[in-house]
């Protein structure tokens, strides 16, 4: 029996989510019914979710547009507990003008060329509501037990669905319906040591889903894993093991190549090659074979949060490609209010709190991980259920109403 699953992801720049996304609809281990949307401009990013599943000929799973900037803290915070003086911040109409922080790289004129020039720069003039993606997120789990949430972006609506579930009761939301009802989570987020990549290393500020919104990080750990906790249902895919993991080229294009049979594949392949490009410049390497290059088009930051979700394993080892391993976790915040992991040996009732992480790739696992890419290239070209040969109708290429530069 597959798998019920929630995706909450900050698809529409980095093609990690797209490939993540279409995993998962493309695993039989897993059941996908329902998709929130988190991060900068996330009305625009819902409409790209649509136009992505409804290409991939599921366009019965609904989509809802959440938060789009990190939650507002009401006091100052401490990083060994989100325990916050005053009421919790509940969830109210878009945040706007100023406010915006998180990350923005645009879609990379995948969606709307024409509206490439103003990607990340407008304001609403009569904002859509902020809300859809929390309070659909608290419903799910409002009655028993719902799906495992695969929670792949900053954890914003994470925390509007707790607060509207815990009916405006202040941090932390351990007794609200969504708290008890969530089975498991699987999120990709936590960086604890430098990963070597080509000739430098990735320092742990790299872990842009917990830093991006620490407010709400803060508030999703004291529920799932609070302090002195001994058992948690919480699995993060850290940055050390995704760091060490990429798509080749080699491997985009056989994607590409078969997007001449399922459009959703050159979608796909569409933004991973306008994303590599844009990574390859934020990382500073040269994408490609040859000397001094990095055969790397794009890190599998989600898609190995998917694999974890249902146990894929390497077809050469027989080994899960992602690997758990009980972690007693500080959080430390640096001067800039962002969260930063360590791992500790042994429990301290006040300090640590219990999660499950990921544990690096072996040494004998070649450059990339490649054996993961060619497990991902294989399903999404192979899938049990074939995508649609035909193009799906199209979304309007244009911003929602009430949109202004």
């Amino acid at each position: 029996m597959a798998k019920r699953v929630w995706i909450d992801t900050d698809f529409g720049s980095d093609s990690d989510d797209a490939i993540a996304l279409l995993l998962a609809l493309a695993s039989p281990e897993l059941e996908v019914v329902g998709i929130s949307v988190v991060g900068r401009q996330s009305f625009v990013r819902a409409l790209i979710v649509q136009a992505f599943v409804n290409a991939a000929g599921r366009s019965d799973i609904p989509v809802y547009p959440g938060w789009d900037v990190p939650t507002v803290p009401p006091a100052a915070l401490n990083a060994n507990t989100a325990t916050l003086s005053g009421p919790a911040i509940a969830p109210g109409l878009l945040q706007q003008w100023a406010a915006y922080q998180f990350n923005w790289f645009g879609n990379n004129a995948w969606y709307a060329s024409v509206n490439k020039a103003v990607e990340g720069v407008g304001v609403w003039s009569n904002p859509p509501d902020s809300t859809a993606a929390g309070i659909a997120l608290s419903n799910a789990y409002s009655s028993g037990p719902g799906p495992t949430m695969l929670a792949i972006g900053p954890m914003t609506n994470i925390y509007q669905a707790l607060a509207h579930s815990a009916a405006g009761t202040t941090p932390p939301f351990t007794a609200s319906p969504l708290a008890q009802n969530v089975p498991e989570i699987y999120t990709m987020g936590v960086h604890f040591h430098p990963v070597a990549f080509g000739t430098n290393f990735v320092s742990p500020a790299v872990d842009y889903n917990l830093a991006a919104d620490t407010v709400s990080a803060l508030a999703v750990f004291d529920t799932f894993a609070p302090l002195g906790a001994t058992s948690s249902n919480v699995n993060f895919v850290t940055a050390d093991l995704t760091l060490q993991t990429w798509l080749t080229t080699g491997q985009l294009a056989q994607l590409a190549a078969a997007g001449a049979k399922y459009p959703v594949l050159a979608m796909l392949a569409s933004m991973i090659h306008a994303w590599g490009a844009k990574q390859a410049q934020l990382f500073g390497y040269a994408m490609g074979t040859g000397i001094g290059q990095i055969d790397n088009a794009g890190f599998l930051h989600d898609p190995l949060t998917v694999a974890a979700s249902f146990g894929a394993t390497d077809p050469t080892t027989f080994q899960p490609f992602v690997q758990f391993e009980d972690t007693n976790l500080e959080l430390v915040l640096d001067t800039t209010s962002h969260v930063r992991a360590i791992a500790h040996p042994m429990a301290a009732p006040r300090v640590t709190r219990l999660v499950k992480c990921s544990r690096p790739v072996d040494a004998s696992v070649p450059a990339g991980n490649t054996r993961f890419g060619d497990f991902i290239v294989n399903r999404l070209v192979n899938p049990t259920t074939p995508w649609p040969t035909t193009a799906p109708p199209p979304i309007p290429p244009a911003w929602p109403a009430g949109f202004t530069a």
